[in-house]
């Protein structure tokens, strides 16, 4: 699974980063109340360390909770 612990400074808005995992282009938003991942092959999230979730192609979105 892929892990993501977002932690954005107080001042950022939002975090966008793009990169390759196992192969497979994934896009990760973050900002301070949620979080999207955006893959293009079926993918397991796991957000800091809290049960693995799944992500599903084509190119959608999984918002998930950031825990506070």
């Amino acid at each position: 699974a892929l892990g993501v612990d977002p932690c954005l400074p107080t001042s950022w808005q939002a975090l966008e980063l793009r990169f390759r995992f196992r192969g497979q282009a994934i896009t990760v938003r973050a900002d301070h109340d949620q979080m999207h991942v955006t893959c293009l092959a079926p993918l397991s999230v796991r957000l800091a360390g809290g049960p693995s979730l799944p992500c599903y192609p084509p190119r959608t979105s999984m918002p998930l909770e950031v825990p506070r």
